[in-house]
């Protein structure tokens, strides 16, 4: 009968044993999955904050393009404008020598 309930309880002992073993494996199973799933996610979000840096040196690359292109515009009207009036007083002195 001792024999008997020791045997019992060696068996019991061993089924514990490899459920612990089962647990402990698929904690673990699960805890490497999880690491993997974060170590993505840590990359994924490195490509995003690459992306929107890129996307910001782009979208600041154009605004100074476009600020480029108005500046230079407005340094023709400028020139432009200066260029008329010079010819506008060449000619009011041509008209004023004629008339004098």
């Amino acid at each position: 009968m001792l024999q008997e309930y020791l045997r019992n309880q060696d068996e019991s002992t061993k089924k514990m044993e490899r459920r612990i073993d089962f647990i402990h494996e698929s904690l673990g199973n699960k805890s490497e999955v999880l690491f993997k799933q974060v170590i993505k996610l840590d990359e994924d979000i490195k490509k995003l904050r690459e992306d929107h840096d890129r996307s910001l040196t782009l979208v600041k690359l154009d605004v100074a393009s476009k600020y480029q292109e108005l500046l230079n515009k407005s340094m023709k009207i400028e020139d432009t404008s200066y260029g008329n009036s010079k010819n506008l007083g060449s000619i009011y002195n041509r008209l004023q020598a004629l008339e004098g």
